[in-house]
Formats: C-alpha cells, sequence, structure tokens
C-alpha cells in the first residue's frame, strides 16, 4: 500500500488488475442474484476506496448482463474498522427478534433496536430508521484484507 502512495505505477497496476479479477468473480453472483448492492470493506478498500469500487465495478460491468446492472450499486463500506462489530450486533437483533416471534409472535422491541442502531450509525432520523428495517435489499459483503 505504501508502494501506490508512494507512486509505484507496477504496484497500483498489480491491486488494480487484481481487484478487477474480484469483479469479474462477483460477475457471476450479480448475473445469479441480481442483487441491488455490492459492498466491499476491509484493509485494501479501507485505504483505496476509489481505487477498489472504481476497478470491481469495472469487472462486474465487464462481465456481467444488462439487466443485471440495471439496479447495481458497488459501494464500499463506511464503518471500516467497526463493520464487524456492528455485524455482530445486527446478528444479535435478527437471532433476537427470531426467537420471540418463534415464542409468541412477532415482537416491536428488536424493531426498535435495530432503528436506534440504523439512527446511531448511518446518521438517518427515526422514521427513515424504521423504514429501513422494514426494506429488504440483497447486499453481497465483500472484504479485502
Amino acid at each position: 500500500m505504501l508502494g501506490i502512495r508512494a507512486g509505484d505505477e507496477v504496484i497500483e497496476e498489480l491491486v488494480r488488475s487484481r481487484l478487477r479479477i474480484v469483479g469479474i468473480v462477483l460477475s457471476n453472483i450479480v448475473d445469479f442474484l441480481s442483487p441491488e448492492m455490492i459492498v466491499s470493506g476491509g484493509g485494501l478498500t479501507d485505504a483505496f476506496p476509489k481505487i477498489a469500487r472504481d476497478e470491481v465495478r469495472a469487472g462486474i460491468e465487464a462481465h456481467s448482463t444488462r439487466a443485471a446492472l440495471k439496479r447495481l450499486r458497488v459501494v464500499t463500506a463506511k464503518h471500516k474498522g467497526h463493520a464487524v462489530t456492528i455485524g455482530a450486533g445486527k446478528f444479535a437483533i435478527d437471532l433476537i427478534k427470531r426467537r420471540q416471534h418463534q415464542n409468541r409472535g412477532a415482537a416491536r422491541q428488536p424493531d426498535r433496536a435495530l432503528s436506534a442502531w440504523i439512527t446511531q450509525f448511518q446518521g438517518v432520523d427515526a422514521r427513515q430508521a424504521r423504514r429501513r428495517t422494514r426494506s429488504c435489499f440483497v447486499a453481497i459483503c465483500v472484504l479485502f484484507v
């Protein structure tokens, strides 16, 4: 990573080509699942978010169908080093929600907890957060380490 920052064009092209390969691999998933969003994160993405996003997108666009690309957004993770802990919290909330639903019907408390989480970490108001907890989109998370 220091090589790219120092202006080493050979290292930069090597990283770009590998990220394009990741995009080519993801193009199969994009064609099969037609997700709305692909989120990339991890050390390489944190260090060079624009390069990672652009090259992964280029690999996907070169090998996916136009229909699958129509709604697709390729983004980088906002939470960087906190992604794992946030994901673990979301998983725990989903688990609680599922158990409460199985035990005595759908409970509202996990919705409120998830809404609070979204409000805190994504900077949206409570109404938007509640709406986001009910909306569903396919997100494929790719971690570049």
